[in-house]
């Protein structure tokens, strides 16, 4: 979980994302251009306990939509984020 209001590129997400952890995040500046909501992660508003909270009971009871985003999560590391991927 990435509860940031402001984060560049964070490589933590990304570490996350290749390890097979599901990430619950904030959309806010890099995060935003990482995490794709439903597909590689999921989003919640930063302003929100109450969103956040749900959604993290959402990933820990639902365990086809943690195999989707861990597989989408590791998917996007490799097509997007890896060197070999983008020369």
């Amino acid at each position: 979980m990435i509860c940031s209001r402001e984060e560049a590129a964070p490589l933590v997400s990304l570490e996350a994302l290749a390890y097979g952890v599901p990430l619950l995040t904030t959309a806010v500046q890099g995060l935003a251009e990482q995490i794709t909501d439903g597909e590689n992660g999921i989003i919640f508003n930063p302003d929100s306990e109450g969103e956040m909270a749900a959604k993290a009971l959402e990933i820990l009871s639902r365990p086809d939509l943690r195999e989707r985003l861990i597989a989408g999560g590791r998917e996007s590391v490799k097509s997007r984020f890896l060197l070999q991927s983008n020369i």
